[in-house]
């Protein structure tokens, strides 16, 4: 106990010089590697909805993306301009992000790994969407299916957005 005193003691008498700058190459000169990987500011919603419509503005009916068939790709950037004209503001002011709503599998139509939103709706319509989660409408059915809000963050394998999707 007279160790954890001593600490205590020894930072309250320490001057406060007012630096309050990250410590993280100090502590690399003392024996522990911490990289010093710079802080990069989220996109605020306007800015992120801004960066969707680019997104799925470059999309090309006519150039399918990931080895996907072009009538699966055709339903795809129908599905994102849906998403975008009926939920996007209100996605992006919910915290809702690329991956969540736009991300699929890095190695596209060959891949077995998972998607965001998007990937899932496959000509569906999302019915419902909040700061949780969102239901949608699966196609040429009645039924209806929940999508968790940064479930697919914690998948296993590598996602990109929709449009960085190689040829």
């Amino acid at each position: 106990m007279g160790r954890w005193l001593e600490r205590a003691k020894a930072l309250e008498t320490k001057a406060d010089t007012g630096d309050v700058r990250d410590n993280r190459d100090d502590r690399a000169d003392q024996g522990s590697f911490v990289p010093n990987v710079p802080n990069v500011p989220a996109l605020s919603p306007r800015d992120l909805l801004l960066s969707w419509q680019d997104g799925v503005a470059s999309l090309d009916l006519e150039r399918p993306l990931g080895g996907y068939p072009r009538d699966r790709w055709k339903r795809v950037i129908r599905d994102c301009d849906r998403l975008l004209n009926e939920f996007g503001k209100g996605a992006a002011m919910m915290g809702w992000t690329t991956e969540d709503l736009f991300g699929f599998p890095a190695g596209g139509a060959a891949s077995d790994g998972l998607g965001g939103l998007i990937w899932r709706l496959d000509g569906g319509r999302v019915v419902f969407m909040d700061d949780v989660g969102a239901a949608y409408r699966w196609p040429f059915s009645d039924q209806t299916s929940r999508f968790a809000r940064g479930y697919i963050g914690g998948m296993v394998g590598q996602r990109v957005p929709v449009w960085e999707l190689g040829e």
